[in-house]
């Protein structure tokens, strides 16, 4: 139900690493005032005016190479952990890597062919994945002649990340 006056009614959508939400402003006005309205005012209401303001927020303030201590805290795992492997395909990459240690949230693939260490939070993810049973993903937009460079990462409950080795791939 509308108020009279100005409502603001905000919407949260998350996948899991970042969250938007967005505020609309609706203004309420009864049909009797509104010319021509085709509503009976005792069911119906005619809104005026609307308007959007979105935000955008993720797990981290900043993404630079070299995360403070504010930001968020990102580890390099050695070993088995996310040890990812790159193999060419007829139409694009398969990744598979090694499964985390410890709990986690997400786990998100990064992707580069400028820098040859990428990782979360520094490059944006291409995909993000919920289930802790998937330990694969086929990329069929890799560019023909280019080097491009993967990594694994998690988002552990804490907020904090933790990144595997990287992998790179040159396609023909």
């Amino acid at each position: 139900d509308l108020k009279p006056g100005t409502n603001s009614i905000p919407v949260s959508v998350s996948n899991g690493v970042a969250t938007t939400t967005i505020t609309i402003n609706v203004a309420r006005e009864t049909a009797e005032s509104t010319p021509n309205a085709n509503v009976t005012p005792t069911t119906k209401t005619a809104v005026k005016n609307p308007t959007v303001q979105a935000k955008t927020t993720s797990p981290t303030t900043k993404t630079d190479a070299n995360p403070s201590a504010t930001q968020l805290k990102v580890e390099f795992v050695g070993g088995g952990e996310l040890a990812l492997n790159v193999a060419q395909e007829p139409n694009g990459v398969t990744l598979t890597w090694g499964k985390a240690m410890d709990p986690f949230q997400t786990y998100v693939i990064v992707k580069s062919t400028v820098d040859a260490a990428p990782y979360f939070p520094k490059q944006f993810w291409v995909k993000a994945i919920n289930d802790v049973d998937v330990r694969t993903w086929r990329d069929t937009n890799v560019e023909a002649h280019k080097t491009t460079y993967y990594r694994v990462c998690k988002i552990k409950p804490d907020q904090s990340v933790a990144c595997g080795n990287v992998s790179k791939v040159t396609l023909p």
